[in-house]
């Protein structure tokens, strides 16, 4: 894994459109392939929908993402 670029945006701003503009920056800046975002539910909810709402608009904004920019993205969840 030394050989590996591996890079982390541990930034507490955690909502939807602030995880997608870091994905976007790293995959302009380095090319990344793989992104994961850890422990889904601590994602900021989406304005007016309940908790199953909301992640299945989470999974499916980042599903979309990971298709327009190629690349694979991990959720972790507990």
């Amino acid at each position: 894994l030394d050989e590996v670029p591996i890079y982390f945006d541990d930034n507490v701003n955690n909502t939807l459109d602030s995880i997608c503009i870091s994905i976007r920056r790293m995959n302009l800046k380095y090319n990344i392939r793989y992104a994961v975002v850890d422990y889904l539910q601590n994602v900021k909810k989406i304005t007016g929908e309940n908790d199953e709402g909301s992640l299945g608009i989470i999974s499916k904004t980042l599903k979309n993402l990971a298709i327009e920019l190629k690349i694979t993205i991990f959720l972790v969840s507990q």
